[in-house]
């Protein structure tokens, strides 16, 4: 790992962050039926995603802060997930684009949301101009509906798919945390690169530190980042081939390991609109995050490879002491 070079208070709420992929391949590896690299790659994501929870599980957690790109969402503003439970599927096999594969249904039930703690963080972000709102489902009278972009990366906190890394653990790991989702606005669809709407996300999430610095009291905090890199890495895949794919991720690396802005900010914000990156406005609001206390963070990139059509990465970022 690396230690990013600035400066902050040495005790902070938000102990830990990292990048986990919500791609089917991450889930279930043996989507891929050729045993060979392409499964290979896929399975050493999912062993990284699986000791990534592990550690950040072992690190006392009260709050786990999900970003998501696929999940509910407003036009405009991010959404913060209202409620106090959330529950719903994710159907596994989709992405492998053929007749070869039945999808099939994962539940995911019982996702205890700390619904106190995103209407505080909602009602101070909005406070400071960023654009949240808050989302409540069926009147609060039922479940928070989630889908894969939440599922998938909150799987990996959640027994069985973390059993055998925490076998390796010193410290006993409570129940899952309780969770505050948070959703990005549907204008990332139509907005490019271009716009101003990168140096929002960077503005959003110094503004998302300092209310988990000032809003969340003696809780301890996680940022899971739900992200993807670019889907043009294969003809075959529905975003065709582009040779902007593969340099995306490689910036997309970069950052990860050092958390410098410009691999992220500049030159693979260039190559966004051609990569098509799910991801990008996640990696984007954690380096604004980030780097509002970035002497402290032990930065580590753990795997990175597109076993398909799109790459996925497995990051973490913790509190160096």
């Amino acid at each position: 790992g690396v230690v990013a070079n600035c400066s902050s208070k040495w005790f902070s709420m938000l102990v830990a962050a990292a990048v986990l992929p919500h791609g089917d391949f991450v889930y279930d590896p043996s989507l891929i039926k050729d045993n060979g690299k392409a499964r290979a790659q896929a399975e050493a994501l999912r062993a990284s995603a699986q000791d990534t929870a592990a550690t950040i599980l072992s690190l006392d957690l009260d709050c786990i802060i999900l970003i998501t790109p696929h999940g509910l969402s407003v036009e405009d503003d991010i959404a913060a997930y209202l409620g106090q439970r959330g529950s719903g599927y994710a159907e596994i096999g989709r992405d492998v684009g053929d007749c070869s594969v039945e999808p099939y249904l994962v539940p995911f039930n019982d996702l205890r949301l700390d619904d106190a703690q995103a209407k505080e963080l909602w009602k101070d972000l909005e406070g400071e101009g960023c654009s949240i709102t808050g989302l409540t489902s069926y009147g609060g009278y039922e479940d928070v509906p989630l889908r894969y972009g939440e599922i998938i990366p909150l799987s990996f906190f959640r027994p069985p798919l973390h059993k055998q890394a925490l076998l390796s653990s010193k410290k006993d790991i409570k129940e899952t945390p309780l969770c505050v989702v948070m959703s990005l606005p549907n204008k990332r669809y139509t907005q490019g690169a271009d716009t101003g709407m990168v140096e929002d996300m960077v503005n959003f999430g110094a503004k998302l530190y300092q209310s988990i610095e000032n809003k969340m009291a003696s809780k301890r905090a996680a940022i899971i980042v739900s992200a993807d890199l670019a889907h043009t890495h294969a003809n075959a895949g529905p975003y065709g081939f582009s040779p902007a794919a593969q340099p995306f991720d490689d910036y997309c690396a970069e950052w990860a390991r050092t958390l410098l802005g410009p691999p992220l900010l500049e030159e693979a914000r260039k190559l966004l609109n051609d990569a098509k990156s799910c991801g990008y406005l996640g990696l984007v609001i954690l380096h604004g995050v980030l780097n509002q206390r970035s002497e402290g963070w032990d930065c580590c990139l753990h795997s990175i490879s597109h076993p398909t059509y799109y790459g996925m990465m497995v990051a973490s970022f913790l509190q160096h002491r």
